[in-house]
């Protein structure tokens, strides 16, 4: 099986834990890590997370990240903010078709939307 593409969105408390989790799973590939601290920007995750680095550099472009070909987000944010979701969501939106296909679910919804509450 092939593993899946993962770009965490955040790196604070719950997500250097993700990227922890990222790095020691088998069927899972950490592929981009989305920052909004201007700090963070171009550190490797692995310095963010407290462990080894391993050649991912934290990058505050959106656009990049969202034409990455990703099967999942995770997003890590503690606070949501609206202009988050949006991009999370078009993540996935451009994501959930392909894999939808893969599936043998050609046409129906793979992905959940995030909306404020």
């Amino acid at each position: 099986m092939k593993k899946l593409r993962v770009i965490q969105y955040a790196s604070g408390g719950v997500g250097v834990q993700s990227i922890r989790a990222l790095v020691d799973h088998p069927q899972l590939e950490l592929i981009a890590l989305l920052v909004h601290s201007k700090d963070k920007v171009g550190k490797d995750a692995g310095e963010l997370a407290g462990i080894a680095p391993f050649g991912i550099k934290a990058t505050d472009n959106v656009d990049a990240v969202i034409d990455m070909q990703a099967d999942c987000v995770l997003y890590a944010l503690l606070a949501a903010r609206h202009d988050d979701g949006a991009t999370a969501n078009d993540c996935a939106q451009r994501q959930a078709v392909e894999w939808m296909d893969l599936l043998g679910l050609r046409g129906r919804s793979g992905y959940l939307t995030w909306q404020r509450a």
